[in-house]
């Protein structure tokens, strides 16, 4: 992978890759009213309320700022899950949403590094070709996540769907499979690059290394009480990967000016023979920057 500095810009003017919207990777259109969309993050303050009381993680003052890492395992050391191609629900807090899961057959039981994808506000398809590519060409566990939330939309009840989300990746997939804990992939489409960089990233960086794919969207910071520490900045990747003329754009340049500002290492991808939202094929451009087999 590349070197991270802080705001590389990569113009993209030769780019030969066949254009496949990231909405049809999706199965879905992209409905354009989610650049409309306030970014409303629901009900936060039980979720805050439980970040607040975890001494383990903050000093007694609850200074975002002093936060440090807790001390985790090379790997989780889970076992049992299936390989292949997997499709199935999960049950969390009184909700459920649908998934597909690539696990890479692993007789050796290495651990395994996941990806989990987000499709854009609007739809809930689960997008089983682009993990199942990464899966494959990677040695990834892949996951795509279907929103819980009513209506389809991450940014509805944002920081419980990303309490939910991580409940499926510590609660199931790291007990049935080993998993690598050195570095965590994200990766979303519009509304679900907005989610993940707007809430899900900020939530859990403190945790685990993070490498995020905004592709074609992102979000600042939107729980405005999470600060973030420089070592956990300094260990966060996050790629941003935009058409021109994006209807996005304003958000997703100052969603990469908000994270520059923190110390974390981005990269604007921005794709000058391709125009308009999600216009190119996201497994295409994030390739490059996964960890070959």
């Amino acid at each position: 992978m590349m070197a991270f500095s802080s705001k590389i810009f990569i113009n993209c003017i030769l780019c030969t890759f066949i254009a496949v919207g990231c909405s049809s990777l999706d199965e879905e259109k992209q409905d354009a009213s989610d650049s409309s969309q306030d970014n409303k993050d629901g009900d936060t303050s039980d979720i805050q309320d439980k970040f607040n009381k975890r001494s383990d993680f903050f000093d007694s003052t609850n200074d975002f700022q002093t936060i440090t890492q807790p001390t985790l395992p090379a790997s989780s050391n889970g076992s049992g899950g299936s390989t292949g191609l997997i499709s199935d629900s999960y049950d969390f807090d009184g909700r459920t949403a649908k998934y597909a899961m690539y696990v890479p057959a692993n007789p050796d039981s290495k651990p395994l590094s996941v990806i989990i994808y987000f499709h854009g506000d609007g739809g809930n398809s689960v997008n089983s070709g682009l993990i199942e590519k990464i899966g494959k060409n990677h040695n990834f566990i892949g996951i795509a996540m279907a929103s819980p939330a009513e209506g389809s939309w991450w940014a509805t009840l944002g920081p419980k769907n990303a309490e939910f989300i991580m409940s499926f990746f510590e609660d199931k997939v790291q007990k049935e499979y080993n998993v690598s804990n050195e570095r965590l992939y994200f990766a979303g489409s519009s509304g679900g690059a907005n989610f993940q960089s707007g809430m899900l990233l900020p939530l859990y960086s403190y945790k685990y290394p993070i490498t995020s794919f905004n592709l074609c969207g992102g979000a600042k910071n939107i729980l405005e009480t999470y600060l973030f520490h420089d070592k956990v900045a300094a260990r966060t990747q996050i790629y941003y990967i935009r058409a021109t003329g994006d209807f996005l754009e304003e958000q997703i340049q100052e969603s990469l000016d908000y994270y520059d500002d923190k110390g974390i290492g981005v990269l604007d991808k921005t794709l000058m023979d391709k125009k308009g939202h999600c216009s190119f094929d996201a497994y295409e451009e994030i390739k490059e920057y996964l960890p070959k087999i």
